[in-house]
């Protein structure tokens, strides 16, 4: 689901000596960044032509960065035909294109954490700005190889 009963997981971290015990990071963080952070820890340098969406939190953890910046977060389900999300601070657009007749719903997290309240229709203009930033990500995206939403998976 792209929903956060879907996508809200905790992560526990543990590494003695380098992670202080005890902490809670409310910042949201994502698979997406795993891969930067260990490259980062191994020494090594994200390189630009990898177009990695993930950033190095390490800083974060190890208490040296205060906050992580705002950063769009997406998800998309079933290539391009499927369900799609974009969170951008406290604010995530949802749109699932796989139901009939379904249009983008706007919910404010730090408010509305069960995403219960949809303020697509009192905030438009948001709901617009978020959804044009997930059409340029998707188009950056090639649809599924094998699965649901693939060509292979057409009748």
């Amino acid at each position: 689901s792209s929903y956060e009963g879907g996508i809200r997981v905790p992560c526990a971290i543990r590494w003695p000596g380098q992670i202080k015990q005890g902490i809670v990071i409310d910042d949201p963080i994502s698979t997406i960044d795993f891969l930067p952070t260990f490259v980062a820890l191994a020494s090594g340098r994200v390189k630009p032509e990898w177009k990695l969406d993930g950033i190095n939190v390490m800083p974060r953890l190890t208490g040296q960065q205060k906050s992580l910046p705002t950063r769009d977060l997406f998800w998309r389900r079933h290539g391009s035909s499927g369900p799609i999300a974009v969170r951008n601070g406290d604010w995530k657009v949802i749109h699932n294109r796989d139901q009939r007749g379904a249009r983008p719903e706007l919910y404010r997290l730090a408010d509305d954490i069960s995403e219960a309240k949809n303020l697509a229709d009192r905030h438009p203009d948001r709901v617009a700005e978020m959804m044009a930033r997930l059409k340029k990500w998707e188009s950056q995206l090639i649809e599924p190889l094998w699965g649901k939403g693939s060509k292979a998976a057409s009748p």
